[in-house]
């Protein structure tokens, strides 16, 4: 009893906050992404290879919906767009290697211009092996063709 009772005044700590930063370039598309046109705004599903350097170095499997609204027309100026998505990364961050599920959301200017704006926040959901434990958030920025965003943000890791 007595042990028991001593367990209940230890504390449990998450590490302390890391800064984390780098690139991903989209490497491929998973399949061919589908369009559906819905009150003449057109969502598109699909899916894309990634790859990652910087504080996150490895590949990553991205499946994703967007929407283009109805008032942008592909290579004009004032057309936007949003898109949220799901991506797997497998690889290493701060020494550790796992997989990590970053949910995330975008959105920019129309898409398939060159060079178009595109902003968004990410969010670290959960992991496996050494990354099992690791949770942060921060933002992405970039542009939209070619398709290369820059991350940034904190990180941490929950205790086990």
């Amino acid at each position: 009893m007595l042990a028991l009772l001593s367990t209940l005044s230890m504390s449990v700590h998450a590490t302390p906050p890391i800064y984390v930063e780098g690139t991903l370039v989209e490497t491929g598309f998973v399949g061919l992404p589908t369009v559906t046109v819905v009150d003449g705004n057109c969502i598109y599903v699909g899916g894309a290879y990634e790859a990652y350097t910087g504080s996150f170095t490895g590949t990553c499997v991205d499946y994703w919906r967007m929407i283009v609204y109805k008032n942008s027309v592909p290579f004009s100026p004032g057309g936007a767009w949003i898109a949220w998505g799901e991506a797997t990364f497998t690889g290493y961050v701060d020494g550790k290697y796992g997989t990590v599920v970053w949910r995330w959301v975008c959105k920019g200017e129309v898409f398939i211009t060159p060079g178009s704006a595109t902003t968004g926040h990410w969010v670290l959901q959960s992991g496996t092996g050494e990354l099992a434990n690791l949770r942060g958030q921060g933002i992405l920025s970039g542009t939209n063709w070619p398709p290369e965003l820059d991350y940034s943000g904190w990180i941490h890791f929950e205790p086990a």
